[in-house]
């Protein structure tokens, strides 16, 4: 059986990007495959506060839930997919193609969905 630091290397090598992350929704963070310049604590943080805010404007709005949160900067970007009972965070330089790696992004989190219902 494939892990989950199996799958997160495979899509950074893969679909090029700067790092991917697991996290659980509170902010612990389960794995990482990230670059030499990102810090998971960082990154995990960032995504804790975007996706608990926005989960709260969107309860709040009577708008339900979200399923991927996508932040542009300067610098990057940053995909926040929910997985369940966890996030999977990928991050790209400014040149980055998100649209062009979201077929192997697509991939990594429907396995990481499955590895999620087996370790229940």
């Amino acid at each position: 059986m494939t892990s989950i630091q199996d799958i997160l290397e495979d899509l950074r090598v893969t679909a090029s990007l700067k790092g991917c992350l697991v996290m659980m929704h509170d902010g612990i963070v389960v794995a990482t495959a990230l670059d030499r310049s990102l810090e998971g604590d960082v990154v995990s943080g960032l995504t804790s506060f975007l996706t608990s805010t926005l989960r709260r404007v969107l309860t709040e709005s009577g708008l339900g839930g979200f399923t991927s949160l996508t932040v542009h900067s300067t610098h990057g970007k940053v995909l926040m997919v929910d997985i369940g009972t966890s996030y999977l965070v990928v991050t790209t330089n400014q040149f980055g193609r998100l649209d062009l790696s979201m077929p192997e992004i697509q991939e990594a989190a429907l396995q990481l969905r499955r590895l999620s219902r087996i370790s229940l």
